[in-house]
Order: structure tokens, then C-alpha cells, then sequence
């Protein structure tokens, strides 16, 4: 499971809340931490199951485009993130 074995999955809504807020540049920090422990685990989650890895990937790309766009939307950042929750939701103990 992400959550259990994966702390760095531990709280999207932390990142919502910064977004929320419109500390967009906090958020963009905040979200690096993903995105490094993400792909140092690669290795370890992706061959649990291929397909839901890269439909999280996805999201989590999504996310990081939003924030990392050269000017960013408060309202389509907080898309991006709410997309990701949600996939992680319904993917969660299965990668």
C-alpha cells in the first residue's frame, strides 16, 4: 500500500490547504517533496501494479504542471490536486 509503507503520500489535503490559502509558491515547494520521494520509489511500487502506477503518475504530473506553470492558477491548481487526491483514493492499497 502507498500510505502505509510511502509517508510521502501521506496528506494531499496539506497541499490543498497551502493552494486554498493562495500561497501558490509554498505549494509548488511543498510538492517537490512528492515528487522526489515518488520517483526514489519507483523502483519498489511500480512492478506492484504497472497500469495504477502510471494512472498516478499521471496525476501527480498534473499536479506539478499546474503549480510549476510560469504563472499559476489558484483555481486550476486546486483542480490538479483534487484530480490526484481522488486518484489516489481509489488507488490506494492497490499499488
Amino acid at each position: 500500500m502507498l500510505t502505509s509503507e510511502n509517508n510521502y503520500l501521506y496528506d494531499f489535503t496539506s497541499h490543498t490547504a497551502i493552494v486554498d490559502k493562495g500561497n501558490l509558491p509554498a505549494a509548488k515547494a511543498r510538492i517537490k517533496d512528492l515528487e522526489l520521494a515518488w520517483d526514489s520509489a519507483e523502483a519498489g511500487l511500480k512492478p506492484r501494479a504497472a497500469d495504477d502506477w502510471h494512472v498516478l503518475d499521471k496525476a501527480i504530473d498534473k499536479a506539478l504542471a499546474a503549480l510549476r506553470t510560469d504563472a499559476p492558477n489558484q483555481a486550476d491548481c486546486k483542480a490538479a490536486l483534487a484530480v490526484l487526491l481522488k486518484t489516489f483514493s481509489t488507488l490506494q492499497g492497490k499499488v
